[in-house]
């Protein structure tokens, strides 16, 4: 098959974010802290703290406001990875194992 010059995206899992801590709690055992906010709300706390100089707290929040806005910036699909005939998805709870280990939390 040819992509001609083009960007091919491929994913380990998809998932949400719920799906994410319910795994993350049972892989470390313990339960989590969680805030809820809208990506606007994450967006603009991300850069009226740059606007401070305090760019290391909070850029996180710009990319995940980012990542999870409806603005399309991210590509959560499987579709180059099915065409070039790859498995799409080894799981989320073995991306999350993998993940505890490197960060040595189990």
């Amino acid at each position: 098959m040819n992509f001609g010059i083009k960007i091919v995206y491929t994913v380990s899992a998809t998932f949400t974010q719920n799906e994410a801590l319910v795994l993350f709690e049972k892989e470390t055992g313990s339960k989590w802290k969680v805030s809820h906010k809208s990506t606007k709300e994450a967006e603009k706390e991300g850069y009226d703290a740059l606007e401070k100089g305090d760019i290391m707290t909070r850029i996180m929040e710009i990319i995940l406001s980012r990542m999870y806005s409806d603005k399309e910036l991210c590509v959560w699909d499987d579709e180059d990875m099915r065409k070039l005939g790859i498995a799409p998805d080894v799981g989320l709870e073995a991306v999350i194992k993998d993940v505890s280990k490197m960060c040595g939390t189990k």
